[in-house]
């Protein structure tokens, strides 16, 4: 009988966890998953579970795009994980409380491509070019790691916390404006929780955005026209409740919001 590598067992657990909306305990300890290497390993497959079970991939997401937390944690760079196309929402909607875990939200800058790219060694000039628009977004994550991931390697696995997403409608001329220094807010329930700075995304969004589309290409990967890149938390994570209006304002950028059903 043929047994389940380390990364495939995870993939399989983390799965199902979220299908059953019951979180599973920590699959660092469960299937020994001991260094990035393995945890991107099994969020790979994770990815390829969910590919095979019709989804798609909508575009990639950064984390621990912060410099100073990535040097807390002993990081050279990022972390990275996809977005799935189910798990974007129409901003301004109501999402169902229950197709979630335990949702906290996050606030971003999201880069939407018009053109396809290929070049890794692209500058931020054709970069910013193949833009169709840089919006605001609201990130639920949600994990799938019974209290939360203790470690980055259960967060990896478990495509770092991805639950849902939701973007700001694009304005005019946005890839003209400086997104380096913008101030972003949340508001839950009309009462603003968070603020933070849009260049806690390694400096500028862009940048950010640059280095992921870099580090894709470079390693086989490509982007499309339509794919979107998550470039960042500029704050930490607010948990939601049922019943929960949030609202997030990011400078000329525009505004995002949803409800979650009580």
């Amino acid at each position: 009988m043929t047994t389940a590598s380390q990364p495939d067992e995870a993939a399989r657990l983390l799965l199902q966890a979220r299908a059953d909306k019951t979180p599973c305990a920590s699959i660092v300890e469960r299937c020994q998953i001991g260094d990035l290497a393995q945890a991107y390993a099994a969020q790979r497959q994770w990815r390829q579970l969910s590919l095979a079970r019709g989804d798609r991939i909508a575009g990639y997401k950064l984390g621990v795009s912060n410099p100073k937390a990535q040097a807390a944690l002993g990081l050279d760079g990022p972390l990275q994980g996809v977005l799935l196309a189910s798990a974007q929402y129409q901003a301004g909607t109501t999402l169902p409380y229950a197709d979630f875990l335990a949702p906290r939200a996050e606030i971003e800058v999201a880069m939407i491509f018009a053109e396809e790219l290929s070049d890794p060694e692209l500058n931020r000039g054709q970069l910013v070019a193949a833009l169709h628009a840089i919006v605001p977004a609201l990130e639920i994550c949600d994990s799938a790691i019974a209290g939360w991931p203790k470690t980055l390697f259960d967060a990896v696995a478990d495509n770092l916390s991805s639950g849902g997403y939701l973007l700001g409608e694009p304005q005019r001329n946005s890839t003209d404006i400086d997104v380096s220094t913008l101030t972003a807010t949340l508001e839950i329930n009309g009462v603003q929780v968070a603020e933070g700075n849009t260049g806690s995304a390694m400096g500028d969004p862009i940048e950010a955005c640059l280095w992921l589309v870099r580090d894709l290409l470079r390693n086989g990967g490509r982007i499309k026209a339509g794919d979107i890149i998550l470039t960042g938390a500029l704050t930490g994570l607010h948990p939601i409740a049922e019943g929960d209006q949030l609202t997030l304002r990011v400078g000329g950028l525009g505004e995002v919001s949803c409800r979650f059903k009580a």
